[in-house]
Parts: structure tokens; sequence; C-alpha cells
């Protein structure tokens, strides 16, 4: 007969205190095994994300884990007593350890049919500082072992609002993180409260646009420029006090940034804000969103898509740039020369507008416009 512990969860997303719980689990010298089961839906909160999404990210986090771990084919959609009664009918051979927070545990005779849980599991209780168990609300035949969570207890509610709200992304496993950031997981709803909704819309005709650009051209990295172009604007709408607050945050002198022109500031704090708030680590994605307002000398391609793509949205309706937008796709020309057209005219409308232009920019024209 195999000892199993049950740990189910939305994880929406699965984080690092639930990775810490199932360790804990696996150390434990009379459990032969710890089962992942992913719920459908939750009574309590609203999930963003589909169980497939939901058990693809899970299952990332376990490639090269322990034996121990098994995580569960499909999507819990019983009450937890007749998911109990389920798995006995499928394996009458094991013992079933249910895993429940503290908190979990005050709450468990408000359960659905929760007098039958004590009949059909024992049960392993984590101890959390904030949420201390009260065995007076305990049956007295249930079967219960305790063991404690060293770290503070984030509830996965809280940490699901505040992934969607774009904050304390420190609580994400590496393998976490990357899935999230590689499927966009979370930006939308991220975005949509942190912009208008036409600044919005424009964020995402240029990730889409910069991604068909990649695709028609051959270019590579698709992935990289969606996100790009999709978080390219993160901080467009912030005050001028949270962009100077970006930009300290990176050792950065005030004067560095006030001497810039105010309209590319989003570009260089979006960049560093991607890197800090978000803890994305690939350069090319964080260049690609500092040199989308100014463009530099010696771009890469995926500079020079999400710069284009910026610049020739149809959601800008700019005059000057519907020459090379109508270029694109068309084989007329190459990439390179719609790119030098796009900044040629971005050239001429900082001369007309008076503007003066920033030293990455008359980089990028000397670099690219010499011979114009």
């Amino acid at each position: 007969m195999n000892k199993i512990a049950l740990f189910t969860g939305c994880f929406d997303p699965i984080h690092k205190q639930h990775l810490a719980i199932i360790e804990s689990l696996t150390k434990l010298s009379h459990i032969d095994q710890v089962w992942i089961l992913i719920n459908s839906y939750s009574e309590e909160k609203s999930l963003s994300l589909p169980f497939s999404v939901r058990k693809e990210m899970v299952v990332t986090n376990f490639l090269q884990k322990s034996e121990k771990i098994k995580i569960y084919d499909w999507p819990v959609t019983f009450y937890t007593t007749d998911l109990i009664k389920e798995l006995k009918k499928k394996d009458s051979q094991n013992d079933f350890y249910l895993v429940l927070g503290t908190d979990q545990a005050n709450n468990l005779y408000q359960w659905e049919r929760s007098e039958d849980l004590s009949e059909l599991v024992k049960f392993i209780f984590v101890n959390r500082n904030d949420y201390p168990l009260d065995q007076s609300k305990l049956k007295k035949e249930m079967q219960w072992e305790m063991i404690d969570d060293d770290n503070k207890y984030i509830s996965s509610n809280f940490n699901s609002s505040q992934i969607r709200e774009g904050n304390n992304w420190n609580w994400l496993s590496q393998p976490t993180l990357q899935y999230i950031q590689q499927n966009c997981l979370y930006f939308y709803d991220i975005l949509e409260s942190k912009m208008s909704d036409k600044r919005f819309q424009h964020s995402l005709s240029v990730a889409k646009l910069a991604t068909k650009i990649a695709r028609f051209y051959r270019l590579k990295n698709l992935s990289k420029t969606f996100i790009s172009g999709l978080l390219h604007d993160i901080t467009k709408e912030f005050t001028n006090e949270e962009h100077i607050k970006i930009w300290l945050s990176s050792n950065q002198k005030t004067t560095d940034l006030k001497r810039q022109p105010q309209s590319i500031w989003h570009a260089w704090t979006g960049a560093i804000y991607l890197k800090h708030q978000f803890l994305f680590e690939n350069q090319s994605i964080l260049d690609a969103v500092y040199f989308h307002s100014t463009g530099r000398a010696n771009m890469t391609d995926l500079e020079k898509i999400i710069f284009v793509a910026d610049k020739v949205d149809p959601f800008k309706n700019k005059s000057n740039m519907k020459q090379a937008y109508q270029m694109l796709f068309t084989h007329e020309k190459k990439f390179d020369d719609i790119f030098k057209l796009v900044l040629a005219e971005f050239w001429k409308e900082l001369e007309s507008l008076k503007k003066i232009p920033t030293k990455s920019t008359i980089e990028a024209k000397n670099y690219y416009l010499a011979e114009s």
C-alpha cells in the first residue's frame, strides 16, 4: 500500500510557496508519492488561465525533480470529498493524505460533506504563522499531522491578484517566470490596468505588426518580437515622478534623464521597469524596448522591427509613415530599406517639429543614412 499526499490547488500561477510545501512533503519518510491535482475552477476566485496552461506551467517546474512527484493528468472538477471517493475507487490499495494549510483546516467543517472526509483520508496540515490551527474545530476522529511552513504564508488568491497587478514577481520560480514571459501570460491584464484603452490597442497592434514583419521577412525570434512589441510602451502613461523613481532605481542620475526629451522617457524607463519589476533578463528584449523611440547605431533585427512597427502602426495614423507601411509585405523592398525609410522620415519629423534629436538618434542617422 502506497501512502500518497494529495496537494490540490488552482496554481494560477504556481509559485515558490507551493514548491516549498511540495518539497517538504517529499521529505516525509512515510510518504511514498506526492500527487499534484490542479483544480478546473475555483469558487473563491476568478481564474485567468485555463487548466491546460496551468498544468503545463506546473510541469515545467518538475522536469528534473523527484520520482515521488506525480502531476495528475486531468482537472479536478469534484468537491474534495467526491474527489477522494473517486480516487479510492481507482486506487483502493492506496492510503491518501489530504494536504491543507491551517487556514483551510480551520474552515474544514464548512466544506461540502466534510464529515465524510475523516473516514476517507488522513490529513497533513501546513502550519502557517498567520493562521494558527484551531483544534477545537477539528473532529476528534480525524487523524492528522503538522508540517512547518518555513516561508511566510502568502495565499494563492493574494498571489494571483498581485501577479495580475504586476507586483512581487520574485515569488515566482525561474521555470514559472520564464513560462509566463515566453507565453505573455498575465500581461494583458497588467497593461490594461496601467494605460488607456487607446494605448493598449496601440501596444497590441505593434506586437501583432512586429510579429507579422518578422515572419514575412523570415527574421528570427517571433516570441521575443511579440512580447517586445506588446510591452514597448508599458510606462508610457506613467507620471514624471514615476519615471524618475524608476530611473533612480537603476542607479542613474536624475539629471541624465531630465536633459532628454520627455517623449522618450518611457522607452528608457520601460526597459528598466521590465528588468526590475518583471525580472526580464533577456537583453535583446530590453534593448528593443529601450531603443524603440530613438533608434541607435548597429541595431539588431529585433530592435529595427519594434522601431518600425511602432512608427508605422496604423493606430498612430501618421501621414509621413504611410508610404513605409504600404511597402511592407510587398517584396518591393528589403526590410532594411524600409527601416531606413522610416528612420529618414522620423528624422524629418524631428526637424519639422524643431525637436532636438537624442545622441542615439544622431548616431543611428549617421550609421544608416550617411549616404542620404
